[in-house]
């Protein structure tokens, strides 16, 4: 099996099981602080573009690859044409008449063969990933557009190209079509609203005061931490209950109203000690801030 024809199944397989992906973070993702999580997009696309193509480059490992292509969903890419006057445009400057500028230029992109027989739409990550030799054997001009036009021009051109060429010069990236299709989608697709879990580490004393009076209040629950999550961009505090489950539930919808009185207006999320939530508090050895005596 070729590397893009495995390229091409490997997209199938993790497109099954994305939106069970989406819905789920690492334990190491939710353990980090959520401050530190936030300033990582100050990376700009064009360098996680570029760390990205190096890695790939390095390798030639397919999921590298995928990753390199979900990346250039958000960067503009460069697209070899060749550009002529219009037949309309050449008869009105013939004729002496005024003519739209902005529509006398019939701009088509370049065709190239890869594998012998296949009709390539050929895209670069940047001008100089394209040979000037290239350009100039074949008088080609350069045009940029995202790169999901250039998907969408693949998917399209049915009958003008099979595939797309990625960088045909150096990384030699060859994206089947159904891939472009399923990158479009990606793109289409809602963004999931992404939750993060941040370890809070000195809890102030009136908040502390504020938790262990909420937890007097109620003999079903057996401990409380605070930590806080951002959602929305949003820094909340985050109240997580251990106790008995059945017990619990008659509880848990009225204790963030219960903590904001008790604490003088500090809103709150409320979650209980299971599953993920249990594991990052766990493995980061995080103390309650009430235990029940006795």
């Amino acid at each position: 099996m070729g590397l893009f024809d495995r390229f091409k199944k490997k997209n199938q397989e993790e497109e099954a099981v994305q939106e069970k992906n989406t819905a789920q973070d690492t334990a190491e993702e939710q353990v980090r602080d959520p401050e530190e999580k936030m300033q990582d997009p100050a990376r700009t696309v064009r360098e996680r573009v570029e760390a990205q193509l190096k890695c790939f480059e390095e390798n030639k490992n397919v999921e590298e690859g995928l990753k390199l292509l979900r990346e250039l969903l958000g960067d503009v890419v460069c697209m070899p044409v060749t550009m002529s006057m219009t037949l309309d445009a050449l008869d009105s400057l013939n004729a002496g008449k005024d003519f739209n500028l902005d529509q006398a230029m019939d701009v088509k992109p370049d065709v190239i063969a890869v594998n012998g027989k296949e009709r390539a739409l050929p895209v670069f990550t940047s001008r100089d990933r394209i040979p000037m030799d290239y350009l100039q054997k074949k008088q080609l001009s350069v045009t940029e557009l995202s790169f999901r036009q250039a998907c969408q021009m693949l998917v399209e051109g049915k009958d003008k190209y099979d595939c797309m060429a990625l960088n045909p010069h150096t990384t030699n990236m060859r994206v089947p079509r159904e891939v472009a299709e399923s990158l479009i989608r990606r793109a289409e697709r809602p963004k999931a609203e992404k939750l993060q879990i941040g370890v809070l580490q000195n809890v102030p004393e009136n908040l502390a005061e504020a938790v262990k009076k909420v937890g007097q209040a109620h003999p079903e629950i057996r401990r409380i931490f605070l930590q806080f999550m951002i959602q929305n961009q949003k820094k909340i505090f985050l109240l997580v209950v251990d106790g008995e489950a059945e017990a619990l539930k008659q509880t848990l919808g009225g204790l963030a109203e219960e903590f904001k009185q008790a604490s003088g207006g500090t809103s709150a999320g409320v979650a209980t000690f299971a599953g993920q939530m249990k594991v990052i508090l766990e493995q980061h050895e995080v103390k309650p801030v009430y235990t029940k005596e006795g």
